[in-house]
């Protein structure tokens, strides 16, 4: 634990900070009231409020995690999935992207069947677009081969002097008009069918909402944009507060770690010895096309991000990890990567049955001062 003057200033000044605390609050509030109707709370141990709450703060979520910051997704990781952009080759793809954007904006899409609905939407606009310019230069364009025509017979009547081009008049376009009028009926009729399905999308959006989607508010992790993610909610420095794996070495370079108030022999987490604490290498986030290492993170010479671990988890065993303790067991006890005597104190936590088997921690630990 830091010194009061010091927690107080971390709180004041860091938001994350002050929404932890309010968290711990709120759960120290759910035990008590627990204890009183004698019944388990949804979070009976430290070590599972301590696991969402840096969930949550790796995710870019509120402590509590009720209603998270909106996150934008990543495009193109969803175009293999609905198609990708009606762009033609003449026409400018950034300006899809941003109408894209703008959309996604407006209509926040938080799962897979918002998502197919808001990219419909955009489409649609899109394709109207197109429909609109088309019709909008359709005279000149009628003028034009007019002009082209005329041109064509007077070179083949060999006339001493050519008529010069002049600019379109009224009636010039009004003419044009009239020879590609069945034309622009059906560009008119094209344009109508775009908007009627960009109308439909929307309203679609809003039924699911209303309906099958109320409660469907988690955008897959698979499709968030992690670049946004960092921008929008500070990631990197969450984590940096989020993760106390190593507290000892890290207390002096990056601000607290989750330091809640109250009940510190039942809120604080252990710390670790001098000498697990002089081993103990930073978190990081691996490179794309590097694997995790689950061995050593398991044996704590590696340590990751929690938002690299899922990421990892998701890749390697092809199902998100809900928490630290799911995989810590799904590595240990199901899979059988290491023996349980071989895992790190830090994850030894997550395993009760092999508590024994692993290392103890120092009793300066166990009750701090």
């Amino acid at each position: 634990m830091p010194i009061e003057p010091v927690f107080l200033a971390w709180v004041e000044d860091h938001p994350e900070a002050r929404a932890i605390y309010r968290s711990v609050e709120n759960f120290r509030m759910d035990r008590e009231l627990a204890k009183q109707l004698a019944v388990l709370p949804a979070r009976a141990t430290v070590a599972e409020w301590e696991e969402q709450v840096r969930a949550n703060c790796e995710r870019g979520w509120p402590a509590d995690g009720i209603e998270r910051k909106y996150i934008p997704p990543d495009w193109n990781k969803v175009y293999p999935l609905l198609g990708g952009p009606p762009v033609w080759s003449t026409e400018n793809i950034e300006d899809y992207i941003e109408l894209l954007n703008d959309f996604t904006e407006m209509l926040e899409p938080r799962d897979m069947m918002e998502l197919m609905w808001t990219k419909e939407a955009a489409d649609a606009t899109w394709e109207a677009g197109r429909k609109a310019r088309e019709k909008n230069c359709l005279p000149e364009r009628k003028y034009q081969q007019r002009l082209n025509v005329l041109a064509e017979v007077q070179r083949r009547n060999r006339a001493a002097e050519t008529t010069a081009a002049k600019p379109a008049t009224a009636l010039d376009h009004s003419r044009g008009l009239h020879a590609g009028f069945k034309y622009y009926q059906a560009l008119d009729i094209a344009q109508s069918r775009a908007i009627k399905r960009r109308d439909n999308a929307l309203r679609q959006i809003a039924r699911w909402r209303d309906g099958p989607g109320a409660k469907a508010r988690r955008l897959a992790d698979k499709f968030v944009a992690e670049q946004a993610l960092a921008e929008s909610y500070c990631a990197m420095q969450a984590l940096s507060y989020a993760e106390f794996d190593n507290p000892v070495g890290e207390a002096k370079e990056a601000a607290p770690p989750l330091a809640p108030v109250g009940d510190v022999a039942d809120i604080a987490p252990a710390v670790p010895t001098s000498d697990e604490a002089a081993e103990a290498a930073p978190p990081r986030a691996p490179a794309d096309d590097e694997p995790i290492n689950w061995v050593g993170w398991l044996t704590g010479k590696e340590k990751y991000f929690w938002a690299a671990l899922d990421k990892g988890a998701q890749k390697d065993f092809k199902q998100s990890s809900a928490s630290k303790k799911w995989l810590v067991e799904n590595l240990v006890v199901e899979r059988k990567v290491i023996r349980p005597d071989q895992v790190c104190p830090e994850l030894a936590q997550y395993l009760p049955a092999i508590a024994q088997a692993a290392p103890a921690v120092a009793a300066s630990a166990e009750a701090p001062k």
